[in-house]
């Protein structure tokens, strides 16, 4: 059994975060606020330009970013800015024409289980049983049978689905298959979760448990997250950072910090400072989007 798994990551209550003003940020202009601990994802001054139909497209420019260890940071900004093109260069499935990405300080070279990736569709082969979905990446590392066994019925229950582990996909609801690739990705225990708008596609209702259920797991085992979406109110509700990106091509515009208490409950959504803060994130991406008109 893993060390994660053995001795779950407990987050420290959270202390309320520093004002540190733009001059803070350092030469490469990576911003330094939020919570302090070894850094899990560094972008230095990365660009990446696609050749589409004979014509080339910069998606990022000068983007920067740092993530901490057991962070929890969401990704906003206009459609189109190079949120996802930033997520598959951390996943290792693109490369930067320029600049570097690092993770743990070595730079990234292309995929590896250890870096999880959830999309807007589920990620759930259809032909297997929810249970064989979620031993699918232990068994493939060849884990012991009976690691595998308590890893599968952890995260089942984790996500409410106990009961559930004969069924196949089409036999689960919508958010019983995404709460179901949530337990996948995590019984694989990747130290690094990429997520792209995974509950994009979810009704309201559904996504709102699904938020909370994810933050559930999340404080518990505290693995680093890089959330992307269009939610102001999504972003605003699971962060510890809520990173702004310009529109294409795209770069960090500001951080803001998250000064929320955990854990967090649907009353949270009512209270002053969660509504201040959804106006802040909202009117900085209204600015890019608005600069596109």
């Amino acid at each position: 059994m893993s060390r994660r798994l053995a001795r779950p990551w407990v987050r420290p209550a959270p202390s309320p975060p520093e004002t540190v003003p733009a001059e803070a940020a350092d030469e490469r202009g990576i911003d330094m606020q939020g919570p302090r601990g070894q850094i899990k994802v560094e972008a230095e001054d990365v660009q990446v330009t696609f050749r589409r139909r004979g014509q080339e497209i910069e998606a990022v420019r000068d983007f920067s970013l740092a993530v901490r260890e057991g962070e929890f940071l969401s990704i906003v900004g206009p459609s189109g800015c190079g949120k996802s093109t930033f997520l598959r260069l951390v996943a290792g499935l693109e490369s930067p024409t320029s600049g570097q990405v690092r993770c743990d300080g070595k730079p990234i070279r292309g995929a590896s289980a250890d870096r999880g990736m959830a999309f807007q569709q589920y990620a759930l082969f259809p032909w297997m049983t929810l249970a064989a979905n979620v031993d699918f990446g232990p068994r493939m590392r060849r884990l012991p049978k009976a690691q595998r066994r308590e890893r599968v019925e952890r995260y089942i229950r984790l996500v409410g689905l106990t009961g559930f582990e004969d069924k196949y996909p089409h036999e689960l609801s919508g958010g019983m298959q995404q709460r179901g690739s949530l337990a996948r990705l995590f019984a694989n225990d990747p130290s690094l979760l990429l997520m792209d708008e995974p509950l994009g596609a979810l009704d309201a209702q559904t996504r709102v448990l699904l938020q909370e259920e994810l933050m559930r797991v999340w404080e518990e085992f505290g693995t680093t997250v890089i959330f992307i979406t269009h939610s102001i109110d999504e972003a605003a509700f699971l962060s510890d950072r809520v990173a702004v990106m310009t529109r294409r091509p795209g770069r960090i515009k500001e951080i803001i910090p998250v000064d929320l208490p955990r854990p967090r409950t649907f009353e949270t959504r009512g209270t002053e400072t969660f509504a201040k803060l959804e106006f802040e994130i909202g009117r900085s991406v209204r600015e890019e989007v608005d600069a596109l008109s």
